[in-house]
Parts: structure tokens; C-alpha cells; sequence
């Protein structure tokens, strides 16, 4: 509390919630408000969220109060956010809007210097109004439609993916100053939520991709990767960070100016998950290393969804698994 009001985040600003005093403020919290966010709650030191949420619906019971409310732990993201760049501290993280695109979620990691990953207009609107620059935005959608890149175009918002001609053709006419990233298929055979079904093209293919770009005059700036939600094979991402490279040189041989890569996502957000995190950085450090040397005008981004909120990653898991159980039963 007193770290905030110090203003030791920068663009937190908080104000006391006027009238009387909430129920909680009697039990170790104070109400807050961020300007413009909804009243957050701010546990005070020795108060555990446990205790807190036991009085709070004590509270409710007594006052008759049964809406919903909702709990989250914003230090969590924060602890996440260090965690992050304590192991990758080359590596700018790009927060996926479409994982958890509550208010408060956004703003912190806005505060905390991420960037942000957007798959459509609505996305790109929202993370603008924060006040959020237009080069911390990268439009991360293989399928676009005209409207949102015009859209992105205004704004500012240049960095896009493509995997394929189609798109390539849709950017010369609707924003031909776009930085394009070429998204590229992974071995995600190990990842829980498999993506490279569906998204990113084949090795083979990117060389006349980025001739097709060639002769549209489009610029293409990278490549990236992505192995889907909750990966579990650490060697996965050195054999992908391996097939980036070939595509960079590529690139490079035909003209474009490939400085941006990024890593994708995939990790697990538990800690006691395993493999954990920090092995999944070790070996992305090392092969960075390794295929790129002394290259430190390179631009490395990664896209971080499940790994700030592993929760939803599970449950999109038993999603799956519960659409499988369903096909299985009709089939038989």
C-alpha cells in the first residue's frame, strides 16, 4: 500500500474510496481506487486472503449482499513479471489480451513495462486507451481482417503476422508500411493446447513467402513461433529457435531487415509445474547463444498468456479433453 501511494509504480495513481468505510477495512484492508478501475481491496500485512475472504462473506451474510465478487491476485502477475525477466532479462514479454483482458490485469502489467499481444480491433482499441504506445502493441493474428488492419494502420500499429499469401496481398493495399513477423509451424506435439495445426507455415515455404513480400514491396522484420498452451519439452523450443535462424538468413539473403523474434509461448505458470520455467529459459538462453552470437541488435519478444494466468490454461484444457470424451462417445 504505501509502495503504491508512493508511487513507486509508475502510473498507478489511488485514491481512498470515499463515504463509509467498506465491512473489510475493519479487518486488516483498505479499499482502493485506481483511477479508472473498479474499488480493489489491499490486504494489509499479516492479512491472508484466506482469513479476508472469510470475513468478507460473513459480511455479505449479515448485509444481506449476494452478488458475486471476484478475487485475484494481482501480486501473483507482478511476482510472475520479475520472475520473467530475472531469467530472460533480454526478452521483452507481450502480454496475450485474449487470455485474461480484465481491467486490472492489463493495467498492472502496463505499469510493469509489458507489451501487448492483440488479436483483432477490439484488443488493440483497449490496450491504446490505457495509453499504452503503439510500438508496445504487435497485432498478433494470421487471419486479419481489412477493417482491423486499417484500423491498426491509424493508430500506429504497424507489427503484424502472417503465415501465408493471402495476408501478404490483404497488408499491400490496406497498410503497406506494416513490419511484418513470419510465423513459423513448431513440433508442439508435446503441448497440451496443440496450435501449429492451425497456425504458421512450413519450413519449406517461408523462402517464397518472403519473395511474395519482396514483390509487394512489403517489409518483413522476423520470425515467430509458438508451441501452443502448457508445453511440456524443453528441447522443442532449441530445434524451433534453430529453424528461426534458417528463416533469418533467408531473409537477410533476399533483402528484409530481419531484426525481431519472437519466442512464442507455451510456458507453464505453476511453479511446481515440471519442467518449471526456469529450465525452459535455460535452454532458450543457450541456443540463442548459439545460433545468435553477439547479435545484440536483435529485438527478442515472447508472448506470455498462461504463463501470468495458468489457471485458464487448465481450464481450456478440460475443455479439450471434455470435447474429446463427447466426439468419442458419438463415434461409438
Amino acid at each position: 500500500m504505501e509502495d503504491l501511494q508512493s508511487g513507486a509504480y509508475k502510473g498507478f495513481c489511488l485514491k481512498e474510496t470515499n463515504g463509509e468505510k467498506c465491512p473489510e477495512d475493519k479487518h486488516g484492508s483498505h479499499t482502493v481506487t485506481p483511477l479508472g478501475w473498479r474499488p480493489l481491496t489491499l490486504l494489509d500485512k499479516g492479512m491472508s486472503a484466506q482469513l479476508f475472504l472469510k470475513k468478507k462473506i460473513e459480511n455479505n451474510l449479515v448485509s444481506g449482499d449476494q452478488d458475486a465478487f471476484f478475487v485475484a491476485d494481482l501480486g501473483d502477475v507482478v511476482q510472475k513479471h520479475w520472475r520473467f525477466k530475472k531469467e530472460l532479462p533480454r526478452v521483452k514479454p507481450f502480454y496475450a489480451v485474449k487470455c485474461n483482458s480484465s481491467k486490472e490485469v492489463l493495467q498492472t502489467l502496463a505499469v510493469l513495462g509489458a507489451g501487448f499481444d492483440c488479436a483483432s480491433m477490439g484488443e488493440m482499441e483497449m490496450i491504446l486507451r490505457m495509453g499504452v504506445p503503439a510500438t508496445d502493441i504487435i497485432y498478433a493474428n494470421t487471419c486479419k481482417q481489412v477493417s482491423h488492419i486499417k484500423y491498426a494502420a491509424k493508430h500506429g500499429i504497424h507489427r503484424m503476422t502472417f503465415d501465408c499469401e493471402n495476408e501478404l496481398v490483404k497488408l499491400s493495399t490496406a497498410n503497406p508500411h506494416a513490419e511484418m513477423v513470419l510465423r513459423i509451424k513448431t513440433d508442439d506435439s508435446g503441448s497440451w493446447h496443440k496450435l501449429s495445426s492451425k497456425f504458421g507455415a512450413h519450413l519449406q515455404d517461408c523462402e517464397n513467402l518472403l519473395k511474395k513480400a519482396n514483390s509487394l514491396n512489403i517489409k518483413v522484420i522476423g520470425v515467430s513461433f509458438h508451441f501452443g498452451s502448457v508445453a511440456t519439452v524443453t528441447a522443442s523450443f532449441s530445434k524451433a529457435i534453430e529453424d528461426a535462424k534458417k528463416v533469418f538468413d533467408i531473409g537477410k539473403k533476399l533483402g528484409h531487415c530481419m531484426k525481431v523474434w519472437d519466442i512464442g509461448g507455451g510456458f507453464p505458470g505453476e511453479s511446481n509445474f515440471n519442467p518449471i520455467f526456469e529450465e525452459f529459459a535455460a535452454v532458450i538462453i543457450k541456443s540463442i547463444d548459439q545460433y545468435f552470437p553477439n547479435n545484440h541488435d536483435l529485438e527478442l519478444l515472447q508472448n506470455l498468456g498462461d504463463t501470468m494466468l495458468p489457471q485458464l490454461s487448465l481450464k481450456r484444457w478440460l475443455s479439450l479433453q471434455k470435447r474429446r470424451l463427447r466426439k468419442k462417445v458419438l463415434m461409438e
